[in-house]
């Protein structure tokens, strides 16, 4: 494909988000078809980003495995700890514990001195894709970033879309996951704190979110605060997420609600067993 083709298909894909979003928010799309849909065009999306870079060729045909995974998974695992879905074509985000105290200082140096120009944008402000656009072009980018283990370059991202929009959701409770994953690895309290704001931040812009219910909830397990993750955890059950995002979860939530002496919810068949 020439660079117009690519330029073209990367317009396509980014306005295709946009309109599945909007479905989504109105209504006409469920949680479930949002979530295999957006799979598609994010993966498509980032091949379509790393060709433009110099990289190979987009392949043709919808599917495309080693995309970037969707963001709701990390947090069914217990943060700073190894573990959870580590296969190659999946997403890593998980810290190494050997680079967690240098990349916690980069992290915060990035949270702290990150510009509010997007990818792409020239000096003098002008684009060759509308606002909305570039914000998706960014996140689908911070999201490949994610799935290739690289989170101070996931951070930066994620903050030039804060800077522009300090309640976009997705940025929000992304950021505050890599953050506390990092706080977590290099026990360091300012970005465990860090992390936890953003999250709680992002469940005021929107309370109908399912994800920083969850990322909360984890945390707060992690903490040793069974009650409070409990309360998160109904929180993100009562959001209607996936069924898949609810069976991987489904291990911290019983453990949860058994270290709170709370009876468990009922959960979809197929989840972890419930002794």
């Amino acid at each position: 494909m020439t660079r117009h083709e690519l330029e073209d298909e990367r317009t396509f894909l980014l306005r295709s988000l946009e309109d599945l979003d909007r479905e989504h928010e109105a209504g006409d799309l469920s949680d479930e078809d949002h979530a295999v849909l957006r799979d598609g065009y994010v993966a498509r999306t980032a091949q379509v980003l790393r060709s433009l870079d110099g990289g190979p060729p987009p392949d043709a045909g919808s599917g495309d495995d080693t995309g970037p995974k969707r963001r709701r998974d990390r947090a069914t695992r217990t943060p700073g700890r190894s573990g959870g879905r580590r296969a190659p074509t999946r997403r890593r985000v998980l810290i190494a514990a050997g680079l967690a105290v240098v990349i916690g200082c980069a992290l915060l140096s990035v949270v702290a001195h990150v510009g509010p120009r997007l990818p792409g944008e020239s000096v003098t402000g002008s684009v060759t894709l509308t606002p909305s656009q570039q914000v998706a072009q960014t996140l689908v980018q911070a999201e490949t970033d994610e799935s290739q283990g690289d989170a101070v370059d996931a951070v930066k991202l994620y903050g030039s879309v804060l800077h522009r929009d300090p309640t976009q959701e997705q940025a929000l409770a992304e950021v505050g996951w890599l953050e506390y994953e990092a706080g977590a690895q290099g026990k360091q309290g300012t970005l465990l704190s860090l992390g936890e704001g953003e999250e709680q931040e992002a469940e005021r812009v929107d309370p109908g979110d399912f994800a920083p219910h969850l990322y909360l909830g984890s945390m707060l397990l992690a903490q040793g605060d069974p009650t409070g993750a409990v309360g998160q955890y109904r929180q993100f059950l009562a959001d209607h997420p996936p069924r898949a995002k609810v069976i991987a979860a489904t291990t911290f939530i019983i453990k949860a609600f058994s270290q709170a002496h709370v009876a468990a919810p009922e959960l979809p068949a197929g989840s972890a067993s419930k002794r």
